[in-house]
């Protein structure tokens, strides 16, 4: 777990799309069942990418149920309903829909494992 305002990459799945304009709550992405076990609320409100432009921005590129990947940093924020809780603050987003996440997670345990043995 990264420390407030670390740069952080976060890969989820739009649970909810929030009140204040540009943001979201994302979910770990699973399958087969298994609830998400990690939630966290991120604002794209000044987030660029390719596939928001082309989409026409963030407004229209969210969706329940759509998988993005964010880059950004995290911050703490007041709110009346949850108290303190976590936000990324998106510097660049890009849709992933479709992304096989089994996948992608074992070739970031290979990039990881590489990395730590040769860098």
């Amino acid at each position: 777990i990264a420390d407030v305002g670390a740069s952080v990459r976060v890969t989820g799945a739009v649970v909810r799309i929030g009140l204040e304009p540009g943001c979201a709550l994302l979910a770990e992405p699973v399958g087969d069942g298994r609830e998400a076990r990690v939630q966290l609320w991120v604002n794209m409100s000044r987030a660029v990418g390719p596939t928001l432009v082309a989409a026409g921005g963030w407004q229209s590129a969210l969706r329940e149920g759509g998988l993005i990947q964010v880059l950004g940093e995290l911050e703490r924020r007041q709110t009346p309903e949850d108290g303190l809780q976590l936000l990324l603050r998106a510097r660049v987003a890009r849709i992933v829909d479709g992304l096989d996440m089994p996948l992608y997670e074992k070739c970031l345990q290979v990039c990881r494992g590489f990395a730590a043995n040769h860098c």
